[in-house]
């Protein structure tokens, strides 16, 4: 596995970027449901009152990224709290949103936010909120539909927002009905995973009655989808779950795809002698072959994380060695290689931030450190993901501690250098 690293620092200063972007053009926040008389509140008091941290430009920035990218080789959203998903838009735009996982981050009480820049990074940007502080919610997916809309989805909800961040549709759900992902549908409605299996919605978030049982193909232990297919007659969604198991079906009816392993379902293997594993993360490729990210228990005990790649038609090939465990979003570039930026799980628990290459075929891996060991050891980061846009951007939260209190957070996006 090889290694390229260089430095860079933590955190970001949001005095230093209020001057950057002027308010007149900075942020529009509109707050969610008839009950809040703000429909175009700045957020920019929100954001000042957050304890600066260390300027953009006072960053060094590390050798594998883009400094022509943002504002100095990066750009650092106006929202209150870590990162948790990330996605692009038709046309390069970044699209984001918060706050992380992070039981830190949710303890913050920030609240819940969507953001978009364009697909340089240059600004200026914008950030809506999505609902109240304090309720510690937490942003999983996000997605741009071919109507220009974003699914968003949060801890305990399922929203449409307008290209503008208006309200459309929101579908309340408990933990028994938890949802984990989204991606958009070709029709202008999405799938979404979750606890029960794969859904498919309409733009309005009506369950569609053909597809599986009442809009659900049940199943259990689901951690992610991978979308392939122009229209929905040749869509084709895969479900990776926890326990091994890649299922593919149709996506407009929910039918297994018998041309995926002959049933629509395979098992990813355990490596030979290790006595168990998982998988965490599912990517589409471009042959129309998925990746998954493996959490294998190797037989000397502590943990192997890997990527595996598994064919169109269902045949899976051996892991290969990753950094990290990844539990952000995967890119995949014009080569069909997988960037997967790797962190310590949902939690701000390592020092430094990674993004696992792959080669074309899946049998290789390069370690390449986005964000190194800072200076002070009381930085910490999680990743949300990767996205294309002009390159691979790769969506993280930085954490600060600013002695002796309070915490500092920011939601970052940085370009890898071609």
């Amino acid at each position: 596995m090889a290694l390229s690293s260089a430095t860079a620092g933590c955190g970001d200063d949001h005095a230093v970027l209020d001057a950057a972007l002027p308010d007149a053009a900075v942020v529009d926040a509109m707050a969610d449901g008839a009950t809040d008389a703000r429909p175009d509140a700045p957020v920019d008091a929100a954001v000042d009152a957050m304890p600066d941290a260390m300027p953009d430009a006072a960053v060094p920035l590390s050798s594998a990224l883009d400094p022509t990218f943002g504002q100095g080789g990066s750009y650092t959203f106006p929202a209150v709290g870590g990162m948790g998903a990330i996605t692009s838009a038709p046309g390069g735009d970044i699209v984001a949103c918060g706050p992380s996982r992070a039981v830190e981050d949710l303890n913050l009480g920030a609240a819940a936010w969507l953001g978009r820049v364009d697909g340089g990074g240059v600004g200026p940007g914008q950030v809506w909120v999505l609902g109240p502080t304090n309720a510690h919610e937490s942003c999983a997916s996000v997605a741009v539909l071919t109507s220009g809309h974003v699914a968003v989805v949060t801890a305990s909800r399922l929203l449409i927002r307008d290209a503008g961040g208006g309200p459309v549709a929101e579908l309340p759900f408990d933990v028994s009905h938890r949802l984990l992902q989204v991606a958009a549908a070709p029709d202008g409605g999405l799938w979404a995973v979750g606890v029960e299996g794969l859904w498919r919605y309409d733009g309005g978030l009506s369950p569609v009655a053909a597809f599986g049982v009442g809009g659900l193909v049940a199943m259990t232990d689901a951690v992610g989808l991978a979308v392939h297919g122009a229209n929905l007659t040749t869509a084709r969604v895969t479900v990776a779950t926890r326990t091994r198991q890649v299922r593919r079906v149709h996506g407009d009816s929910g039918a297994p795809d018998l041309a995926f392993a002959g049933t629509g379902t395979t098992t990813v293997p355990i490596p030979a002698g290790w006595p168990g594993g998982e998988l965490r993360a599912i990517v589409a490729r471009a042959d129309g072959g998925v990746a998954v990210m493996t959490d294998w228990d190797p037989p000397d005990a502590g943990t192997h994380y890997g990527v595996a790649p598994l064919t169109a038609a269902g045949v899976a090939g051996p892991s290969v060695s990753a950094s990290q465990l990844a539990i952000g979003s995967a890119a995949v570039d014009a080569t069909d290689r997988v960037w997967w930026p790797s962190s310590e799980g949902f939690a701000f628990l390592d020092q430094r931030l990674f993004v696992t290459r792959t080669d074309p075929t899946v049998t290789s891996t390069a370690a390449i450190m986005v964000v190194p060991p800072p200076a002070t050891a009381t930085c910490r980061y999680a990743a949300a993901g990767a996205v294309v846009s002009g390159g691979i951007v790769v969506g993280y939260s930085a954490r600060e501690v600013a002695p002796p209190l309070p915490l500092r957070y920011s939601a970052r996006v940085v370009r890898l250098a071609p």
